[in-house]
């Protein structure tokens, strides 16, 4: 990672719970790298969650979730608005096809995510592998081992 600093989109659009476990994953990305800019895109009503976190510059309110995409107008005002922020990385702790051709559109450099969705891996050029459903893996886990996708040791 470059020394100045790394504005990092991290992508959680859903429940409260999976908000929740990635809140490690914000944490070791910090300590890992701790001039980035942590922008986590989140759901209004989990946006208190990470709000006032000390690992996050800003939260970006997902305009999907929020019915504000069902036009191609407002899908490309969408894919301005990211590319208004400079991303460097986008990690994806949450990955559907719309949230990759966004980042991938938003023309962000590094793409970070589960290499295993294999229809969708063509938009990540840093692939990692995870398994979800491996029931000794628990999802906190899996959300760290996206970072490997960073290139960098990990900092505890």
């Amino acid at each position: 990672m470059p020394a100045s600093t790394t504005n990092v989109l991290v992508v959680r659009p859903d429940a409260i719970g999976d908000v929740t476990l990635m809140i490690p994953m914000l944490n070791t990305l910090k300590k890992t790298i701790p001039n980035a800019r942590i922008y986590p895109l989140l759901q209004p009503y989990t946006k208190a969650l990470l709000d006032h976190h000390p690992a996050v510059t800003q939260v970006v309110l997902d305009r999907k979730k929020q019915g504000k995409c069902k036009t191609i107008r407002q899908f490309f005002s969408y894919v301005a608005y990211i590319k208004s922020f400079q991303f460097d990385v986008v990690v994806f702790s949450y990955l559907d096809g719309f949230y990759a051709v966004l980042a991938w559109m938003a023309g962000i450099p590094i793409r970070i995510g589960d290499g295993q969705k294999i229809g969708l891996r063509m938009f990540l050029n840093r692939p990692v592998s995870l398994h979800f459903r491996h029931l000794l893996i628990h999802e906190v886990e899996q959300n760290i081992e996206l970072l490997h996708g960073l290139r960098v040791p990990l900092s505890k």
